[in-house]
């Protein structure tokens, strides 16, 4: 997901990025992080910025917004309510347009993020499949075939929006 964000702000001419993570020490945020930077680094970019907003709510995405306003044009918030947060700091308090000044990536699709105000451009996690492939794995596990412990990556697809 974090690549495909990345790669998503890159396409459209973004260069001034930012990585906002609810809690730096949370595997989501970290897996998000890693996948972000690894395209700008392949690109020869500089690493984004990063803001460590302190946990994953709409305020901690509102203050991370307001510090990254005017220094950025593209953002990529861990999850859609710190993005939704940010939208709202960086349309009403900094007065940026979004996207033509700056373009905002969430991550989950939460019904809010269609919502008509926010319009968020996010990643849509595979939950069905996810939830088909952890039952895989543990039946694999019950009946003694599992090996030793994996972990297991699913592609998120981007839902493109109004935001980037």
């Amino acid at each position: 997901g974090g690549r495909t964000a990345a790669e998503a702000l890159l396409a459209q001419g973004r260069t001034r990025l930012a990585f906002v993570a609810g809690r730096a020490d949370t595997s989501t945020s970290q897996d998000r992080e890693r996948g972000f930077r690894a395209v700008l680094a392949e690109r020869g970019l500089p690493p984004p910025l990063q803001v460590e907003a302190g946990d994953f709510s709409y305020e901690a995405g509102h203050r991370a917004a307001r510090t990254l306003a005017g220094q950025v044009d593209g953002i990529f918030f861990a999850n859609d309510i710190l993005a939704l947060g940010g939208l709202d700091a960086l349309r009403h308090e900094a007065g940026l347009r979004v996207p033509e000044e700056v373009a905002v990536i969430g991550f989950d699709d939460i019904p809010m993020a269609s919502w008509p105000a926010y319009r968020l451009t996010t990643l849509r996690q595979p939950v069905p499949a996810m939830v088909a492939r952890t039952v895989a794995l543990l039946r694999e596990r019950l009946a003694g075939e599992a090996g030793p412990p994996r972990s297991e990556r699913l592609p998120a697809e981007l839902i493109a929006r109004g935001s980037a």
